[in-house]
């Protein structure tokens, strides 16, 4: 009995250094190897226990650029532990409480073109050799501006072409807080909680929980600011009705009694004549005395807003009534430069990337571009359908469902092509192009239009091409670049455009 205790001892033992052998292998920032999909991504976690600011406000925070330009609710939570950096490099702490105000305008025919304004704003407010400015300068960011543009009706106000959009702000600058270091020192003061889902967590989860940059020169204060919408039924042309919003919108600011942008005054009062559906929302962040106030416009009934007392409230004697209002771009760092591992430093910033796409196509009105086939007809030879019709394969025999190659915009943007759909009956063949000249060609009946697809590359999109089989009479669309190096028979594989990929 004695010899089996021994043995059971030994073999515990032997179990226990094991497992220390192996937490102790792994590496400090190890990403889980876990499905993206098992692990929460949820924004709302974010709210899930809100931590309090320090006596620097936000910084060393995480930011989302996905959200409300400049919002207060865009931060995340603490991602550089600021006791800790003040402890041991209190002077790399820096504090400057030189006061100004300025102000900002950007109008946009579309709400796309709006989101691009600020975005390019930002890319412009950067050094040129800032590492991270092609975040800005290439992607779209700031997509949730104008999600609570209009709080009554939030549908009425959806991404679509009918409105033109314009933003506008005035910020008090009061204190600014700044940390005089680059990534290579701030990796050394990472909060707990950020090492320690470096080690455990997905980079999706990451992105989701910390948000896209780490706040190191930040400014509180107080912003006014106001979102505006308008429709201009009458005027299809993207720079007039970009001209039209500002004139308008300004209209509407000088009747509110706010800082307007330069504009002639006699021009907008006609313009404003075509301004249809108008909608403005005022607020505030930081002070005193917050404001929120929203008009669907009628000018003999408008009155100056009266934002005195609010102003007077913004200065440095109470600082914790003070909000985030300006963010020195340069040193927002991407959260991806605190990752020392090379492989994982990479893999969150594609993590980032395709969070920050994701969510500006969230935007788009898209949809899905279907593939069918239909080989049943021996003499007349099989037939690829591109369509974004999902339902031919239900309403008409002997088609075969391929799945969804990528997705194509409902509206005609800037940058884009219509996407035609036309139909040879003797020749059974679907041929779906941005030629529209085909329906001239005797044989060819056009079916309509299946959407609009980018002229140019963007950031995001992939190619569309356009293959031909002269054996089966076969034109055949896909996202796939490899159908004539895997296939017999098919030629062409030239570029029609660029569409979101599946």
């Amino acid at each position: 009995m004695c010899n089996y205790k021994k043995m059971f001892m030994k073999k515990k033992l032997m179990c226990l250094v094991c497992l220390i052998f192996i937490l102790v292998s792994c590496s400090d920032e190890e990403f889980t190897t876990m499905d993206s999909s098992s692990d929460s991504v949820d924004k709302g976690m974010k709210a899930a226990v809100v931590p309090q600011a320090s006596k620097y406000n936000v910084l060393g925070w995480g930011y989302d650029v996905t959200g409300e330009y400049m919002s207060k609710d865009s931060k995340t939570v603490p991602i550089i532990d600021i006791e800790k950096l003040e402890k041991y490099s209190g002077s790399r702490i820096v504090i400057d409480d030189q006061t100004e105000t300025t102000h900002e305008f950007f109008y946009g025919a579309t709400s796309q073109d709006l989101m691009k304004e600020i975005s390019s704003n930002v890319s412009k407010s950067m050094n040129a050799n800032a590492a991270h400015k092609y975040l800005f300068k290439d992607l779209t960011t700031f997509s949730g501006t104008l999600s609570s543009h209009n709080k009554s009706d939030s549908s009425s106000y959806s991404y679509s072409t009918k409105y033109s959009f314009g933003y506008q702000s005035q910020t008090h600058e009061v204190m600014t807080y700044k940390i005089n270091s680059y990534t290579d020192t701030l990796i050394n003061y990472l909060t707990e909680d950020f090492t320690n889902d470096l080690k455990t967590r997905s980079p999706q989860f990451i992105v989701a929980r910390y948000g896209t940059h780490v706040l190191t020169n930040i400014t509180i204060g107080g912003r006014l600011y106001s979102s505006f919408s308008s429709s201009f039924e009458k005027e299809h042309n993207y720079t007039k009705k970009t001209e039209y919003t500002k004139s308008s919108f300004n209209l509407s600011l000088s009747k509110l009694g706010i800082t307007t942008d330069t504009y002639n005054h006699s021009e907008a009062v006609a313009t404003d004549k075509e301004s249809k559906n108008k909608h403005i929302r005022v607020r505030t962040s930081g002070g005193n005395k917050a404001i929120d106030i929203s008009f669907n416009f009628d000018y003999d009934n408008v009155k100056p807003i009266d934002t005195k007392e609010w102003q007077n409230s913004l200065n440095n004697d109470n600082l914790k009534n003070l909000a985030l209002v300006k963010i020195d771009w340069n040193y927002a760092y991407p959260i991806y430069e605190l990752v020392k591992d090379p492989v994982k430093k990479a893999a969150l910033k594609k993590a980032v990337e395709e969070y920050i796409i994701n969510s500006y196509k969230s935007l788009l009105d898209i949809t899905p571009l279907y593939i069918f086939y239909n080989g049943s007809d021996k003499k007349k030879g099989f037939n690829h359908f591109t369509t974004i019709d999902p339902e031919i394969d239900r309403l008409y025999k002997n088609w075969d469902y391929h799945g969804v190659t990528g997705y194509v915009l409902k509206e005609n943007l800037p940058g884009t092509i219509p996407l035609y759909i036309f139909y040879h009956e003797k020749g059974f063949n679907h041929f779906t192009t941005t030629d529209s000249s085909v329906g001239s060609y005797s044989g060819w009946t056009p079916l309509g239009r299946a959407g609009y697809i980018y002229k140019n590359k963007q950031e995001g999109t992939v190619a569309l091409y356009q293959y031909y089989h002269n054996a089966g009479f076969n034109h055949f669309v896909t996202t796939d670049p490899y159908i004539i190096r895997d296939n017999s028979g098919w030629a062409h594989g030239n570029a029609l455009g660029y569409v979101y990929p599946r």
